[in-house]
């Protein structure tokens, strides 16, 4: 059986959601132990309580700026441990995998997870939601080329050709 990236994301936030089949394929793969941890630390980082000062600027700043519809994702990497306490840091840092570059976007609550894979002149791109499984009507604003695509769901990856690299990317929920 043949795992994807959605399949590690499922398995650490949603794994009710897949089949017995992959769950044990994941558990028995040692190799995919860095993706796992890696969003096994995303998600760890979600459950960290906001202040409540916190959320009343955030409050403030989602009615001024109408970010309930617009959510604007940045890039990120998670920084290595220091003294005991996982941070994301926003970076244009990439990692490597087999194909290329990864670069991982996210919003500022980290509701909303792009990453993409460079391969050769396009990107696939696989986006994934850590408040709901699927996604519809989707809309990507790419920059700063403000290259923008419509996709109808984020149950498959999908693979595009962009002019520049990414520093920032808008999506849209419809």
């Amino acid at each position: 059986m043949m795992l994807t990236e959605k399949d590690i994301f499922k398995y650490v936030f949603f794994r009710e959601t897949l089949g017995n089949d992959k769950v044990q394929e994941i558990e028995g793969d040692t190799s995919l132990q860095n993706e796992i941890q890696y969003y096994a630390d995303l998600k760890e980082q979600l459950s960290t309580e906001i202040s409540d000062s916190a959320k009343k600027r955030l409050d403030e700043m989602i009615q001024a700026y109408n970010l309930d519809t617009i959510i604007s994702l940045q890039p990120i990497k998670v920084q290595p441990e220091a003294k005991g306490i996982k941070l994301l840091k926003y970076a244009a840092a990439t990692e490597e995998n087999e194909t290329g570059p990864v670069i991982t976007f996210a919003n500022e609550n980290k509701d909303y997870l792009i990453r993409l894979h460079k391969m050769d002149e396009k990107y696939k791109i696989f986006l994934f939601s850590t408040i709901q499984d699927k996604l519809e009507h989707i809309e990507l604003t790419f920059f700063p080329s403000k290259e923008i695509i419509s996709i109808k769901d984020n149950q498959n990856p999908f693979t595009i050709s962009l002019s520049q690299f990414p520093d920032k990317i808008d999506m849209k929920l419809n």
